[in-house]
């Protein structure tokens, strides 16, 4: 008889294997029963019907963003989209274009912060479906101020759009308003011919060209490269010789009074009629002359007045920031000839508001919308906690020269704005504390005119409490755009945010 000798080796793995296989075959039907079992996970990125009860059907539940004062600025919607009704995350009417619409389109606080309102039901609160919430840096009252009176005053068939921008010192964005408020529920967002084309774009972080506001900000790079430029260019010149007009490289400038031959003393060519005065940067300003600036920065040279600009500002680098990326300065070297006194200088409400508080604080803050996040049970798993990313060093003389030009303007702007508008506010006016520089540019595309206003508030040690710029697009004739009313929108915004 042959006999046979066991391997007991290949044994033992035909033992292990054949129980590994019943193993995982029961671990598999037991995953697979507790997967039946469990609720799926709600499936965001499709559209969530309204049941009759006005719950979610499959209940989930957002979590809410709130103002910095705690009360809730996001709610359910009742969205009318083609033949149905959808439940859907959307700003209060005020809020809309800041916040958005869930799903409709990408921009707005509740697109981007999407993960963050549903990271609870996602990961850590599958059963319970609920959102974590935000807090934001937007003063409620001030915000719904804000709103109403640039849609009472730029309402749409007047105006292409107009907003209002309101930024702290350290980079809270505390009002973000714009005249393209409106309620969501209104509008059958499955029919684009039924709602606004802007109805979720926040107008404070859309560009235009700013205008003579920008002088500000040339001004701030010469002065501070003036030991570079002779006597007769420095910007503490009282004297400078300001031409009402100027030519230079196939460019002609012209300031706004070039015909008001009454602003002018000197005559330089009789023929051409081109006058000059003795004027120094304080009344640089108040003139808003466009041929001091430009021809300070064509003897210092566009270019190197450009890249000054950018050292101290960053103006190349887009703001990347928790909801939104803003553009500093859109800007064309060929329009450098443009660019410095204004009329091709293209950014925004909010950057112009930031960079304006970098100046007289001599900090940069960016700027931010969000300042903490709740769980909902109420934890806080993130605090902003803003910081200074660059200390510009401008000496006690630089920036006083720039208070007093600026708060000298504001002055110049009461001698035709109604008193009732700033009376209760003289005593801050008397000691300098209320800076302000208007722009207007005239833009070619279009038929569109931009107008701009900018406010800086100083507290008592003539330290930045915030700078608020309007912006509006004209668009018909029957847009009023004036002192009274740009002047009247902001300081009022101003008080409901508890600043004036």
């Amino acid at each position: 008889m042959k006999r046979y000798k066991f391997n007991w080796y290949k044994i033992k793995i035909y033992i292990i294997s054949i129980v590994f296989i019943i193993f995982s075959g029961y671990v598999f039907s037991t995953v697979r029963k507790i997967k039946a079992d469990e609720p799926a996970a709600p499936d965001i990125t499709t559209d969530i019907l309204l049941n009759g009860n006005g719950e979610y059907a499959n209940g989930y539940n957002h979590g809410t963003v709130y103002s910095i004062d705690g009360k809730p600025i996001s709610y359910d919607a009742k969205i009318i989209a083609g033949k149905e009704k959808y439940m859907r995350h959307s700003g209060i009417d005020e809020f809309t274009p800041i916040l958005g619409i869930e799903g409709f389109g990408s921009g707005g606080l509740i697109n981007q912060c999407d993960i963050t309102l549903h990271s609870a039901a996602r990961n850590v609160n599958v059963e319970l479906r609920e959102g974590n919430s935000i807090q934001t840096t937007f003063s409620y009252k001030a915000q719904c101020v804000a709103s109403s009176l640039l849609k009472q005053y730029f309402p749409s068939y007047v105006c292409k759009g107009a907003s209002l921008a309101v930024v702290l010192k350290d980079g809270s964005v505390i009002v973000a308003a714009g005249s393209n408020a409106y309620n969501a529920c209104e509008f059958n967002l499955g029919d684009c011919n039924t709602y606004p084309e802007d109805m979720c774009i926040d107008k404070t972080a859309e560009n235009f060209a700013i205008g003579s506001s920008a002088k500000t900000f040339t001004s701030a790079a010469l002065l501070f490269n003036d030991s570079y430029v002779d006597e007769e260019y420095s910007m503490y010149n009282p004297e400078f010789l300001d031409l009402s007009f100027y030519v230079h490289g196939g460019h002609c400038i012209e300031n706004h009074d070039r015909y008001d031959t009454g602003e002018y003393s000197i005559t330089i060519d009789s023929e051409s009629n081109q006058m000059a005065r003795c004027i120094g940067l304080e009344d640089a300003f108040v003139h808003s002359s466009n041929t001091y600036f430009w021809r300070h920065a064509l003897n210092f040279g566009l270019d190197k007045t450009f890249n000054a600009i950018n050292n101290l500002f960053s103006v190349t680098q887009p703001i990347v920031t928790e909801i939104n990326t803003l553009t500093v300065l859109e800007s064309d070297p060929e329009r450098y000839d443009y660019l410095f006194w204004g009329q091709d200088w293209v950014s925004n409400g909010v950057s112009t508001s930031y960079m304006y508080n970098s100046i007289f604080s001599g900090e940069k803050y960016m700027p931010f919308y969000i300042t903490s996040v709740y769980t909902p049970d109420g934890n806080e798993v993130y605090r902003a906690d803003p910081q200074n990313t660059k200390t510009i060093p401008f000496d006690s003389k630089m920036k006083n020269i720039l208070i007093s030009s600026l708060s000298k303007c504001f002055k110049n702007y009461c001698r035709n704005i109604d008193p009732s508008v700033y009376e209760k506010y003289n005593k801050l006016i008397e000691n300098n504390r209320i800076l302000a520089k208007s722009g207007t540019a005239d833009v070619v595309v279009n038929e569109i005119t931009n107008h701009t206003r900018v406010v800086t508030l100083l507290d008592e040690n003539h330290d930045v409490i915030c700078t608020a710029t309007i912006g509006v697009n004209r668009a018909t004739n029957h847009c009023t755009v004036d002192d009274n009313i740009m002047f009247s929108i902001i300081f009022n915004t101003l008080e409901a945010a508890g600043i004036l």
